[in-house]
C-alpha cells in the first residue's frame, strides 16, 4: 500500500479542520481594524465585529416583527396557565386570610396601611360624591322623577281639584325641578360621602376571616371577572403598549451594547456544538477531497 493513501487523507482532512477553524474565528476576530501603517489588512475586523450594527437592526427586527410580534404576546400573557396560576394565588390567599382574626382595620394599623388608605377613602369620597350628583343633576333624570311624582299627586287628588290642579303645577313644574337639582347639588356631596363613610368604617370594623368567608362564597366570580378584565385590557392596549415599548430599539440597543468579547461568548454558548460540528465537516470532507485526488 503507497503511503500516500494515508497522508493525503489525513492532510486534506487537516487542511479542512484547520480552514474551518480559521474561519468560524475569523467571524470574531479581531475585534477591531488592524493597520500596518496607513494600509488596512483585509479581513479585518472579523464579519461580526464590522457588521455588528447591521445585525443588531437584523435581529431586533425578527424578534419584535416574527417571534414577539402582537400575536404572539397576546397568545402568551392570555394564556390559561396564568388564570391558573392567578386563581391559585388568589384560592392560597383566601386560605390564609381565614386564619386572620383581627380586623380590618387593625390589620391595616399594623400593615402600615392606615394612613394611606384614609387619605385614599377621602379622595375617593369626594370624587364619587361630586361624580354622582352632577350625573344625576345633568341628566333628565330628575325631570322624569318630578313628572312622575306631580303625575302621582294629580292622580291621588280629587278629580275637580286635579283639574284645577293641573295647570298650576304644570307652571310650577320648572321651578321645583331647578329647586330640586340646586338643593342636590349643594348637599348631593356631603350626604353621599357621608354613606360612604360609614360603609368604610363598617367594612374596616369587619373581622379579616370574615371577609374571607365572604370573598370564598364569591372566588369564582371573582376570578372570571379579573380575568375577563384583563384580557379585554390586553386585547385593547397591547398593540399600543408594544408601540411605546419599541422591542426592536430595545433588542437594538441591548446587542450593540455588548463588546464584541461579550456578544462572541454569548454566540459560542448558543451554537458552540453546531460550530464545533462544522469544524469536524472540514476535516471529514478534507479527507473525501484527499481520497478522490488520489482517484485521479
Amino acid at each position: 500500500m503507497q503511503l500516500s493513501w494515508i497522508t493525503a487523507p489525513l492532510i486534506g482532512g487537516l487542511i479542512g479542520l484547520i480552514t474551518n477553524s480559521l474561519a468560524i474565528k475569523m467571524l470574531f476576530c479581531p475585534h477591531r481594524a488592524v493597520y500596518i501603517g496607513k494600509f488596512h489588512i483585509p479581513f479585518t475586523p472579523g464579519l461580526i465585529p464590522k457588521e455588528k450594527e447591521r445585525i443588531a437592526s437584523a435581529i431586533g427586527e425578527v424578534i419584535s416583527k416574527y417571534l414577539l410580534d402582537d400575536a404572539t404576546i397576546k397568545k402568551a400573557i392570555c394564556d390559561p396557565k396564568i388564570k391558573e396560576k392567578i386563581a391559585a394565588h388568589i384560592h392560597n390567599l383566601i386560605g390564609r386570610m381565614k386564619q386572620v382574626t383581627i380586623s380590618l382595620e387593625v390589620f391595616l394599623d399594623q400593615k402600615g396601611l392606615s394612613d394611606s388608605l384614609n387619605v385614599m377613602e377621602a379622595k375617593v369620597r369626594g370624587s364619587v360624591g361630586d361624580y354622582v350628583t352632577n350625573a344625576v343633576t345633568d341628566s333628565d333624570f330628575i325631570d322624569e322623577l318630578i313628572e312622575s311624582a306631580l303625575l302621582s299627586i294629580q292622580n291621588e287628588m280629587n278629580p275637580l281639584v286635579a283639574k284645577i290642579a293641573k295647570n298650576p303645577l304644570a307652571s310650577a313644574k320648572p321651578q321645583i325641578i331647578a329647586n330640586t337639582k340646586e338643593i342636590l347639588r349643594e348637599r348631593g356631596p356631603q350626604m353621599i360621602g357621608h354613606y360612604i363613610d360609614q360603609k368604610y368604617m363598617e367594612i374596616c370594623d369587619y373581622k379579616i376571616c370574615d371577609l374571607a368567608a365572604f370573598a370564598e362564597k364569591h372566588e369564582n366570580e371573582a376570578i372570571n371577572y379579573l380575568w375577563e378584565k384583563y384580557v379585554y385590557f390586553i386585547e385593547k392596549k397591547s398593540a399600543a403598549l408594544l408601540k411605546n415599548l419599541d422591542l426592536q430599539r430595545i433588542v437594538e440597543e441591548r446587542i450593540n451594547g455588548y463588546d464584541v468579547a461579550q456578544l462572541e461568548k454569548i454566540i459560542l454558548s448558543i451554537s458552540k456544538k453546531e460550530l464545533n460540528a462544522l469544524v469536524w465537516l472540514g476535516g471529514l470532507l478534507g479527507m473525501l477531497m484527499g481520497f478522490v485526488n488520489l482517484l485521479f
